[in-house]
């Protein structure tokens, strides 16, 4: 049988902002980069997330905890 499985982990989003605190800084970080609005590699299966801005990024930090699974079909070859 051949599965989908499915997973998370956890994602760490980074810019830069000019501010005049620490607490400003916070602030303005959540104006600016307030979601993930950019995709990279749409139309497959396994999408890399992506930023608009140049001095934005996302990166994962901790392994991926598999917890789901969508049952596909009759196996379709090998997995390598």
């Amino acid at each position: 049988m051949r599965y989908r499985v499915f997973g998370h982990t956890t994602v760490t989003g980074t810019t830069e902002v000019n501010a005049d605190s620490p607490e400003d800084a916070l602030i303005k970080a959540g104006y600016k980069l307030d979601s993930l609005v950019a995709y990279s590699g749409n139309g497959g299966m396994d999408k890399l997330l992506g930023v608009e801005g140049e001095c934005d990024s996302v990166s994962a930090d901790e392994s991926i905890e598999w917890d789901d699974y969508e049952e596909l079909g009759p196996d379709e070859g090998d997995d390598e």
